[in-house]
């Protein structure tokens, strides 16, 4: 099988890179980075002069189509940009598989915050989405494209709903490496032995990276074209907790102080998911511990020479 990743020097490409070709999996891809490897070129997306012609060549059986503006703090600061890059991009994308006479498998890495504020748990993949912030707003889009094209068009295209996940290597944008990139730096004593913070009472549901890589493998290859399908844990912690037991790990002291700037307009209180359908459907379980994806995250962190 000949696989193509958009985003594939991202956090999640480069685990599920790392992944399918341990399957005897043929890996292409795409990304703004360079990377000196021949079978990823560099490229931006939008141009799509450059990247049709591409996919024409590479003519791949199955596209992973993970490149997005995926920070839910950034698209407050830039909304028509994440909304170009994560909606009009995968329109596009379509669109070029309408047109031909046998598309690759389209798989579409959505994300829970389409979800939005709910008082029932655990969400399911039934519930009408509710998006309430730009980054949200435009995986939604994309989704609903995405649907639209399979329902008029049957074009295979397979939906991910993911849940917050993480592990090494992720961008320190997001909580958990911004909490052990910090960490890391007080041990070495480069920095004050106070973490600065956000809202520690939302709760959300966490994996690590490299069971969601699977799971993404396991929808395309046992999942229904036209289906979406929650990737979580089916619990939820609050970030105080998670903050908690990172600490618990810290070869020193630290103390930490809440900042207003760092809450985020909008924020959903609880995000917390069922993961009964890509269970029972795809045979999807998680298997990496949360205590050792944070063991790892932060062993990550402590082995970079500049944080």
């Amino acid at each position: 099988m000949r696989a193509f990743i958009t985003g594939i020097c991202g956090f999640a490409g480069r685990h599920l890179k790392f992944h399918l070709e341990s399957q005897g999996v043929e890996v292409w891809g795409a990304d703004l980075a360079k990377s000196g490897d021949p079978r990823i070129f560099p490229g931006d997306l939008s141009n799509r002069e450059w990247f049709f012609p591409l996919l024409e060549k590479i003519n791949p059986d199955v596209l992973f189509h993970l490149a997005a503006s995926t920070s839910v703090g950034n698209s407050w600061k830039a909304p028509g940009e994440t909304l170009e890059n994560n909606f009009t991009v995968t329109l596009r994308l379509l669109e070029w598989m309408r047109q031909r006479e046998n598309p690759p498998k389209l798989l579409l890495m959505g994300s829970a915050e389409v979800y939005g504020r709910r008082r029932t748990f655990p969400l399911r993949e039934e519930l009408v989405p509710r998006p309430l912030n730009p980054y949200a707003f435009s995986k939604f889009q994309a989704e609903e494209s995405a649907l639209f094209y399979h329902r008029n068009f049957h074009l295979p295209v397979f939906l991910i709903r993911a849940f917050n996940f993480t592990g090494p290597g992720q961008s320190p944008v997001f909580v958990v490496p911004s909490f052990a990139k910090r960490i890391a730096a007080i041990e070495r004593g480069e920095v004050s032995p106070t973490l600065e913070v956000g809202n520690l009472e939302a709760r959300r549901d966490f994996s690590d990276v490299r069971d969601v890589v699977r799971a993404l493998d396991l929808v395309v290859s046992k999942g229904t074209p036209g289906r979406v399908y929650n990737v979580c844990s089916g619990n939820s912690l609050r970030i105080a907790d998670l903050l908690g037991r990172l600490l618990s790990l810290a070869r020193r002291d630290i103390r930490f102080t809440s900042k207003a700037e760092k809450f985020r307009p909008n924020d959903i209180p609880r995000l917390e998911g069922s993961r009964e359908r890509i269970t029972e459907e795809c045979g999807w379980n998680p298997s990496v511990p949360l205590q050792k994806t944070l063991e790892d995250t932060l062993d990550y962190w402590r082995l970079q020479k500049q944080v």
